[in-house]
């Protein structure tokens, strides 16, 4: 590429990485072959670097996707691309097929978005069951909240490992296959949850607010004004009741131990009914 028709904010290989945005003055132009389109019309450009495919034992190459180029010149060059597309009958399908791509891409990237600002994992299982209508939004909140506290507040990722060792120990030992081979490594997950030694509570309801990932920030809030210690309100069971009166739809500011401890009540019988 001519240093000519390179833009400002392109690195050292002459792409700009998309992953984290881009600045005002410049946009993403997607698609295929159309450096050749920008040298013929003069525009500078950058190519568009939206990630990186391969390994680590094999190595990473970079994966682009069209092209950078300013909010100036953009339009000029889609009234080329559309030209292009008219010129040639394949290159509209080609087009067409593209933007499916890119609205089902964009699509995916919202729902995963949604599902992360509730607190769930979106590449997780409970995703997956909230997605396929298993449970229902509150549900996959509240597992995901289990999941996340287990794994960042408690020793048990640490006693997990050394329960698989011992599994997998007794596995070669005995030559175990199958059913029993699994039996072997779900007992060693069961003995790390039951043996997991959980971290201290912070003793202000400020540390506690900021430590724990509890969704619905402003109902969390509400329910630790009507609580007296932190340290009495178990996390998993906080989370609960943050959960319980959003689903009750309590008047927060007039808000009740008695109302939480009902709202935890009722939305565990709605659970136990679905």
């Amino acid at each position: 590429m001519s240093n000519q028709l390179l833009l400002k904010i392109a690195n050292f290989y002459a792409n700009v990485d998309i992953r984290n945005g881009l600045p005002k003055r410049y946009v993403h132009v997607s698609g295929k072959r159309l450096q050749p389109l920008c040298r013929k019309l003069g525009i500078k450009y950058a190519d568009a670097l939206i990630g990186f495919t391969g390994s680590k034992r094999r190595g990473y190459k970079p994966e682009t996707d069209g092209v950078i180029v300013s909010k100036i010149s953009a339009p000029k060059l889609l009234d080329e691309i559309e030209a292009r597309t008219k010129r040639n009958p394949s290159a509209k399908r080609e087009s067409n097929k593209r933007n499916r791509q890119q609205r089902e891409q964009k699509q995916r990237e919202a729902e995963r978005q949604e599902l992360a600002n509730l607190g769930i994992d979106p590449y997780g299982m409970v995703a997956n069951w909230y997605q396929q209508g298993e449970i229902d939004r509150f549900e996959a909140q509240l597992i995901s909240f289990k999941t996340a506290y287990r794994h960042k507040f408690t020793d048990y990722e640490d006693r997990l490992e050394r329960c698989m060792q011992q599994a997998q120990a007794i596995i070669e030992k005995k030559n175990l296959r199958g059913e029993h081979r699994q039996f072997e490594r779900e007992m060693a997950h069961d003995d790390a949850r039951s043996s997991k030694i959980e971290d201290s509570i912070p003793d202000n309801w400020a540390d506690y607010l900021a430590k724990y990932p509890f969704p619905y920030e402003m109902v969390a809030k509400h329910v630790a004004e009507v609580l007296e210690e932190p340290t009495k309100a178990h996390p998993v069971w906080f989370c609960e009741a943050c959960i319980a009166v959003f689903w009750s739809d309590i008047d927060l500011n007039a808000l009740t131990y008695k109302q939480i401890t009902e709202a935890i009540h009722d939305w565990r019988c709605s659970r136990s009914q679905m």
